[in-house]
């Protein structure tokens, strides 16, 4: 379908589906949640709930719950609706340049198996890197254009607004779940980092809890265990399709002692899948000598009797 005549686009804020917000997290918050993303990244999104969220029945587990508390109380709390009941959050890291094609947040087990496109109310990304060099990395767009689940078709066929937000450490942008975005390619060479929290009215299908496990105490005891062992004993797995990706612990008198290859002399190191153990405290051989202030330093070798039992232990 021609478009006829258009006048030439002109620079405007579409402040009725886009918001921006800067500095929108502490300092010591931001650069926590900056710090672990790589390793947020490689896990699937998550699910916090409504109760977890709202201030009177809080319960905050991990860096990136905290995020979205504090994107909850500062920024969207007089934005959500009341039937709101939780959020659904991820980490991506995207190598140096490269984009992300347009496409719609949603539902994906419901597109497909019912074909039917289920949005999130309100979508916001949370920009963990980025700054105003003379090369910025690629904008994030978002276009006046929603998918119309009768039709089987994104509505209007050549939308007339978008929105081009570029990245900035700290920066939260935030629009109508139903829109349209994408990101664009960048001759930026830096890698571009985000959180994606979305809001939404019923809890996405396969989507859950930061925390899948109870705490793990370890047992009391006077010999070593493996962590592999000590999850194995609470029927928990890392590995496999019910894998857990975040565990709690607790292990009074115990210190966790990482399994280098050498210390493997049987040759077990590669079937480890957690390479760690906890020793008991008293196992461990403290060396050092004393400072100025009498303090001592710790160097956590265990002690001959401690390798030898995680010498056999398989």
């Amino acid at each position: 379908m021609p478009f006829g005549s258009p006048s030439a686009p002109s620079v405007v804020w579409p402040q009725s589906f886009a918001t921006v917000c800067q500095k929108v997290l502490p300092s010591e918050l931001f650069c926590q949640i900056a710090a672990d993303a790589d390793a947020i990244a490689e896990a699937p999104n998550f699910w916090m709930p409504k109760a977890a969220i709202l201030p009177g029945s809080r319960t905050v587990r991990t860096i990136g719950e905290q995020v979205i508390a504090q994107v909850y109380d500062h920024v969207l709390r007089s934005h959500l609706p009341c039937d709101w009941e939780g959020a659904e959050w991820w980490v991506q890291v995207y190598q140096p340049g490269k984009g992300l094609a347009f496409h719609f947040d949603k539902d994906e087990h419901m597109m497909a198996e019912q074909h039917v496109m289920v949005h999130p109310i309100t979508s916001c990304i949370l920009y963990l890197a980025g700054g105003s060099e003379d090369t910025r990395l690629g904008p994030t767009v978002i276009i006046d254009q929603q998918y119309d689940n009768e039709q089987g078709r994104a509505v209007p066929e050549h939308p007339a607004r978008c929105a081009l937000v570029y990245p900035l450490a700290n920066q939260l942008c935030w629009f109508d779940g139903q829109l349209a975005h994408g990101v664009l390619d960048s001759p930026q060479d830096g890698l571009r980092v985000t959180m994606l929290i979305n809001w939404w009215a019923a809890r996405p299908q396969d989507t859950h809890r930061v925390t899948p496990a109870d705490i793990v105490k370890v047992p009391p005891g006077d010999e070593p265990i493996m962590v592999d062992d000590l999850l194995e004993s609470y029927g928990i797995s890392v590995v496999g399709p019910n894998a857990v990706h975040v565990i709690a612990m607790e292990h009074q008198g115990y210190e966790l002692y990482p399994m280098a290859d050498e210390n493997s002399l049987d040759g077990s190191y590669d079937r480890f899948k957690t390479a760690a153990a906890f020793v008991p405290a008293h196992m461990l051989a403290s060396t050092g000598s004393d400072s100025e202030e009498g303090s001592e330093e710790f160097d956590p070798q265990p002690d001959q009797q401690a390798a030898e039992q995680l010498e056999v232990q398989d």
